[in-house]
């Protein structure tokens, strides 16, 4: 009979067995900043089915349910400083909300993100919840009240951390305001996690014959939207 903790470790490397080896392609479009995270094992070993798929059909379908794990792109704020933080204008990833925001972190050139200043979807803003108090962060001053307007919770006489906020009694808004009105800062574990993606992703790339590492670059761009477009439907379909 196995011990304890023979059963133990028998776990452990069975859970490590199953944990994908995950890709970060990184590239700009206009002001923003975009990561696509894709499972490189899979793409790895479907390389022919990937470049000879036979409709367009089954290459999205295969590409968005087994390949492609998360996407990301932040921006620069728009209306005011908000702690110099970069917004997180999209970001999708089931499963992998860690490896998402890590590289979300490491793309913002201050190292500071915070969400979207328009709208959150549901499960977002559960994402932004679970980061309080795990990392460095700094409560935003409502950008509307004037300097000298009492009742302001948060007023700070610094207009850098000055930023649009959401407000108490927002149907749309699922957890304390305060948790997205703020801008989080990027940890150590954020940058070693998104280097060793970038790192897995150049490593399968030079693996690859050039034609077809063009190519499968060259799609990660459109399947990382595609990505989110369908991750966001299928959230609004279950009502978040």
């Amino acid at each position: 009979m196995k011990t304890l903790r023979q059963y133990i470790r028998q776990i452990i490397l069975e859970s490590q067995e199953n944990v994908p080896t995950l890709g970060a392609f990184v590239y700009k479009h206009k002001d923003e900043i975009c990561g696509v995270i894709y499972d490189v094992t899979v793409a790895r070993d479907n390389v022919e089915k990937i470049m000879n798929a036979n409709s367009t059909e089954e290459l999205n379908s295969f590409m968005i349910d087994q390949v492609i794990k998360g996407y990301v792109v932040v921006g620069p704020q728009i209306l005011s400083r908000c702690d110099d933080s970069w917004m997180v204008y999209k970001s999708a990833g089931p499963g992998y909300g860690r490896e998402v925001y890590g590289l979300g972190y490491s793309l913002s050139p201050t190292g500071k993100l915070s969400p979207d200043r328009e709208s959150v979807s549901r499960s977002a803003q559960f994402g932004w919840a679970a980061q309080v108090g795990k990392r460095p962060s700094t409560q935003f001053d409502d950008m509307s009240h004037s300097h000298d307007m009492p009742g302001n919770e948060y007023h700070t006489d610094d207009t850098a951390d000055d930023c649009q906020v959401y407000q108490h009694g927002d149907d749309e808004i699922f957890v304390p305001p305060e948790v997205l009105n703020r801008s989080y800062e990027r940890v150590a574990q954020d940058s070693t996690l998104a280097k060793t993606m970038t790192m897995n992703h150049e490593t399968f790339m030079k693996e690859l014959p050039k034609p077809v590492c063009t190519e499968f670059t060259n799609m990660l761009p459109w399947f990382g939207r595609h990505f989110f477009r369908v991750n966001y439907r299928r959230e609004l379909d279950a009502g978040g």
